[in-house]
């Protein structure tokens, strides 16, 4: 339910605003949790997705003691060079109901290619 979006941009701006101020009202304690359970999440929903599993394991690898990273898949939409980078959780969240936050935005425009038209693999 967390993750349901609609096809309006303005009522998914609303929706992740309203998402975003119930999340900042969280406790430590419990946004580390809800964090680790999204993570858990999107680490099998991306699986499906996925291009080169051995990248993929080597970077989930990397990032397994950090609770609040998702490893994504990057893609360039001209040249289809893949690259899989470590983000936040809530940036992954922001980036669902098409609320890049700056996080996002830098991550998506630093894949390492000429083309700079980078989209992330959809879960």
């Amino acid at each position: 339910m967390i993750l349901v979006t609609f096809e309006d941009e303005k009522r998914n701006s609303i929706l992740f605003d309203i998402w975003k101020q119930s999340f900042d009202e969280l406790d430590d304690q419990t946004c580390r949790l809800f964090s680790y359970y999204m993570k858990i999440y999107l680490n099998r929903t991306t699986l499906d997705n996925v291009f080169d599993f051995g990248k993929y394991e080597q970077k989930r690898f990397e990032i397994k003691d950090k609770i609040d990273k998702v490893i994504v898949q990057v893609y360039c939409a001209i040249c289809s060079n893949i690259r899989y980078k470590a983000i936040d959780v809530i940036s992954y969240v922001s980036y669902l109901f098409g609320q890049l936050d700056e996080k996002m935005k830098e991550s998506l425009f630093t894949l390492q290619c000429q083309h700079n038209s980078a989209n992330i693999s959809s879960i």
